[in-house]
Order: C-alpha cells, then structure tokens, then sequence
C-alpha cells in the first residue's frame, strides 16, 4: 500500500479545503499513520479500496482497550 502518497494527498487537503494548521494536522496524520501500520501488519496484501468498514472495526476495537500512543510499544499491531 501507498501510505506515502496518501498522506501526502491528505495532507494537502487538510491544509488547502479544510483551512487547518499545525498541530490538528499533525493529529490526523498521526491518526492515519497509525492506521496504516495496522493495515501492513494485519492485512499487507491489502489495497486502500479493499479497505472496509470490517477493517475499521478491527482497528477501533483495537483502540477502545488501549492508549493510541502505548499501541505500538505494546505490539498490538504484531501479526
């Protein structure tokens, strides 16, 4: 998957459609780097529009049980 690309789009969207800046920015690509570190562990065959809404629960029931910031430290994400 290109996480890469994405971001970078987001980003961009973030910025010039949405009018935001600094720190909420750097909380949504936080939020979407997190999500693909989900994706390549959990699911690396995976492309973007395979994703679904599946998926989604997975990573928030993930999410519900631990710290956004201690999930990559705890190994939540291992295969």
């Amino acid at each position: 998957m290109q996480a890469v690309i994405y971001q970078k789009g987001f980003k961009s969207y973030l910025q010039m459609e949405r009018g935001l800046l600094g720190n909420k920015i750097a909380a949504y690509l936080h939020d979407t780097d997190l999500f693909f570190k989900f994706l390549e562990v959990k699911n690396p065959e995976l492309t973007i529009a395979q994703v679904s809404l599946g998926h989604l629960r997975n990573l928030f029931s993930i999410l519900m049980i631990s710290d956004w910031d201690l999930i990559p430290r705890a190994g939540l994400f291992q295969a």
